[in-house]
């Protein structure tokens, strides 16, 4: 049998600036290839972040890309960043049934003392960050 099964991916509101990700809710099935895509605002440029979170787990990171062109592979997934177009893909080959979670993009903030909104889900990632540990930089929710 073919399972159908559903990946979320959510914006991100980060001072001010929205973080886009599509699709929001993407349906796939078992074995079928599929891409994620966020994009960031331009005053935005150290790191880009891939996070996945399964219902009823914590946050677990995927990847961190730190330049143009970079691309990255683990397991199933394969990341890659393109900072002229400010974007970034998260592309799953052979997706599983147990791949279903919400995943999200990130970019490493520049940290100051202004308060940072982003997705619930990703405020302890944010609170762990050494750059805001180090300058109280507080999330708050939406």
């Amino acid at each position: 049998t073919i399972s159908k099964f559903h990946l979320c991916i959510p914006s991100i509101q980060w001072n001010c600036h929205l973080m886009e990700q599509n699709p929001q809710i993407l349906s796939v099935q078992e074995g079928e290839e599929c891409t994620l895509y966020c994009s960031y605002p331009s005053s935005f440029t150290d790191r880009l972040h891939w996070y996945r979170q399964a219902l009823g787990t914590s946050l677990e990171p995927l990847f961190v890309l730190l330049s143009n062109g970079e691309v990255k592979q683990k397991d199933q997934f394969r990341a890659s960043l393109d900072t002229k177009a400010k974007r970034s893909t998260l592309h799953i080959m052979a997706a599983q049934h147990g791949l279903a979670a919400t995943y999200f993009c990130a970019v490493d903030p520049q940290c100051s003392p202004a308060t940072v909104s982003l997705y619930p889900n990703l405020q302890q990632a944010l609170q762990d960050h050494p750059r805001c540990r180090d300058h109280s930089c507080e999330p708050s929710e939406m």
